[in-house]
């Protein structure tokens, strides 16, 4: 036996337990890379989050404009069966112009249905998005003008290149 050569069993090397300033660095220079692409993530997920209820706002405007104008319709075209019917009853017109305003009339309450329902899931969206309870009432969505001018597309590029989540988290 020859106790004094040779590395001792059961004991860890020195260059384990001593922390090298090196690799210390190192991983502190890892962990801060981590937590930067884990922000970039965020930003990117809150961007997403913005862009899709933005998207869910302006087709709840659309719907709802559309549905005011189907109502407006309607009632136009109630007015015009009458004005068709006593038309035709004078001899001034034909019997399919009558019938042309009847069906336009029994179709745009389905049209108005349709509408309504596209409305419910916009609303059920919004309220997904915002994590919102179902039992909320949402109010009829205004128009509002964006502040500020539009800047050029051209800029627009350059801008995203430097700005976009995914290629700063790359």
């Amino acid at each position: 036996l020859m106790p004094g050569i040779g590395p001792m069993k059961g004991k860890e090397p020195m260059k384990i337990k001593f922390p090298f300033p090196g690799v210390t660095a190192l991983r502190g220079e890892i962990v801060s890379r981590e937590v930067s692409a884990e922000r970039e993530s965020l930003e990117a997920a809150r961007r997403d989050v913005v862009t899709a209820i933005r998207t869910t706002y302006w087709n709840m405007v659309y719907v709802t404009n559309a549905m005011r104008i189907l109502s407006e319709m309607l009632e136009l075209l109630k007015q015009l069966d009458a004005v068709a019917q006593s038309r035709y009853e004078a001899g001034k017109t034909n019997y399919q112009d009558v019938i042309k305003v009847r069906i336009n009339r029994k179709t745009l309450p389905e049209d108005l249905n349709t509408l309504r329902e596209q409305r419910h899931n916009l609303n059920s969206k919004i309220k997904e998005i915002l994590n919102l309870p179902p039992d909320i009432e949402l109010g009829t969505p205004q128009i509002r003008t964006p502040a500020g001018s539009i800047p050029k597309l051209e800029n627009l590029y350059e801008i995203a290149r430097h700005r976009r989540q995914e290629l700063r988290r790359l």
